[in-house]
């Protein structure tokens, strides 16, 4: 998307196919909206569309404009050159800033970052409690299956591990 009227439209057409929420991808946001994330949060708020989190590539900067964006998840890729080390470190300063502002902090572990490699998985120890693995709604689809009949089950499943993050 390049311009704000781009994002209303794709907002629009998420509406109508009767989604509450998106996740966003903050380098595909129009320019404008990267650089004043309060523009995110007024552009979500008159489409009536919930702000279901945003990426962090691990800067710590992500946390700020989150909170600007009204942004309740951050779910971290902790990709590059980073050692396992290095990243557990950095997802602790992600967490604790994150915890203070308020937002969830989620690894999005996937193959390719440094916590799932083609090595057996790793998982960060060392982490504040404000830290968690959140599923992805396909993994939690195949964990609770009573959830797959039902985008409102579903949905609901998601918001209460967002919560759990929270308590």
């Amino acid at each position: 998307m390049h311009t704000l009227a781009e994002l209303r439209e794709v907002l629009a057409e998420v509406r109508r196919i009767e989604y509450d929420g998106v996740g966003l991808e903050t380098r595909l946001l129009p320019r404008e909206a990267i650089q004043n994330p309060r523009l995110v949060r007024k552009t979500l708020e008159e489409s009536g569309v919930e702000n279901a989190g945003s990426y962090s590539t691990m800067k710590l900067q992500d946390v700020a404009w989150a909170s600007e964006a009204g942004t309740p998840l951050l779910w971290v890729v902790a990709r590059g050159d980073r050692e396992y080390d290095e990243a557990v470190g950095a997802v602790a300063q992600l967490s604790s800033l994150a915890a203070k502002s308020g937002i969830a902090l989620a690894l999005h572990n996937h193959l390719g970052t440094r916590f799932e490699t083609e090595a057996p998985r790793k998982k960060p120890s060392g982490c504040s409690t404000t830290f968690t693995v959140l599923p992805s709604e396909t993994t939690l689809a195949a964990l609770r299956p009573e959830a797959t009949g039902s985008p409102d089950a579903l949905r609901s499943s998601i918001r209460s591990c967002v919560s759990a993050t929270r308590s």
